[in-house]
């Protein structure tokens, strides 16, 4: 290697370039220009995507790189998955005069890899079909798009994980289910975070604070449009780490009334007692409610769903004593001003009148204006 840092380097190099090399395969594809003799493959880790990226005289599987293309189309992917690493094929680069032939190997489990296919292959099957030489599933192509199985699934469609195969970058799409006149249609979205709220379970105070006035700021912007959610939930809020945010997703039981009476949406432990009320026929116990239920109702989402996250309280449905219990524990003192801060605002969330909460643009704004009195500010992202 040297002394050069950029990453991992292939070829026996060029002496009249600085670098001394033919390829360079790295995590940082925009470090440095690619030029002369160089290319460079670009490996994205949330994706375990490789690109080649150059600029000119580059010769892909028998194909000319034209003149000023900073990626070639995907020709290669490998995929983890609980069997193992593999590859699609393999693949020819030609740069310059210098020939190429680019190929994954797990090389730690390779030749028990081998050895399975072969024990699969003589074995004689009903179909006598040949044993996939592929450990993972085919990638669904669609247009720019390449898609991996469907990973979640709900009432209106499938959402799968992919990638870009121009830029590498990670993206979802949501197959929305068939109908008499829709053929195929997916929704195209990205970048994705890695985890949501309800996989989170020890981080700094600040970061919950941020959290909570970036879902806080979602749904503001939903409410904004017209839109009620009725769904608000961890499971349902995406978490990034780089820089820390809070994603809002899943509008599957959203709607553009701004009331409602319809009880069948959502999740039950995380319902307003408001929704609850129409759901169970509580009307003397849950006394002075409206008839119908607003957009407080994801307000009341938020904070219940900083509760169960943050002191890991669960419960089968909110009633008046699950209510008051959950009130007395947060009306505890915490242990610092952060702590104080979220604690004041989830209580405002989970007033039991919706006509006493706050909307979610008041609550992010008391956090933005604590956040600005004692200095915090949002971590950059790592490049």
């Amino acid at each position: 290697m040297g002394g050069f840092t950029l990453g991992w380097t292939l070829g026996s190099g060029d002496p009249r370039c600085p670098s001394n090399v033919d390829i360079v395969l790295t995590h940082t594809p925009n470090l440095c220009s690619v030029g002369q003799r160089h290319c460079r493959l670009v490996h994205y880790p949330q994706t375990n995507l490789l690109l080649i990226r150059a600029r000119s005289d580059t010769i892909i599987d028998g194909k000319d790189l034209l003149p000023g293309s900073r990626h070639t189309s995907v020709k290669h992917t490998f995929n983890e998955s609980d069997s193992g690493m593999t590859v699609e094929k393999e693949m020819g680069v030609a740069v310059g005069e210098l020939m190429y032939i680019v190929r994954f190997t797990p090389f730690s489990e390779t030749e028990d890899y081998a050895d399975q296919l072969d024990r699969i292959g003589s074995a004689r099957s009903a179909y006598q079909r040949p044993p996939s030489d592929s450990a993972t599933p085919a990638i669904n192509k669609i247009g720019i798009w390449r898609l991996w199985q469907a990973k979640w699934g709900g009432s209106y469609g499938t959402v799968s994980q992919g990638y870009n195969s121009k830029t590498g970058s990670l993206i979802v799409a949501k197959r929305v289910r068939r109908a008499k006149n829709i053929d195929e249609v997916y929704l195209v979205m990205g970048p994705v975070a890695a985890r949501t709220l309800a996989q989170y379970t020890t981080i700094s105070m600040q970061d919950w604070l941020i959290l909570f006035r970036d879902v806080c700021l979602a749904v503001a912007h939903v409410h904004s449009l017209g839109i009620m959610h009725r769904d608000i939930k961890p499971d349902n809020i995406c978490v990034n780490d780089n820089p820390l945010s809070a994603i809002l997703i899943d509008f599957g039981q959203a709607t553009e009334n701004t009331k409602s009476d319809n009880h069948e949406k959502g999740t039950i432990p995380f319902l307003a007692p408001e929704v609850i009320a129409f759901k169970r026929y509580k009307r003397e116990e849950l006394a002075n409610l409206p008839p119908k239920y607003d957009r407080a109702v994801d307000v009341w989402g938020i904070g219940i769903s900083f509760v169960n996250r943050f002191a890991k309280e669960s419960w089968k449905e909110i009633d008046l004593n699950t209510w008051k219990k959950i009130i007395d524990g947060w009306n505890q003192p915490g242990s610092s001003e952060d702590e104080n801060c979220l604690r004041t605002e989830v209580q405002k969330a989970l007033a039991w009148r919706p006509s006493e909460r706050p909307t979610a643009v008041e609550l992010a704004n008391d956090v933005d204006i604590f956040l600005d009195r004692t200095k915090h500010k949002r971590k950059e992202p790592i490049p």
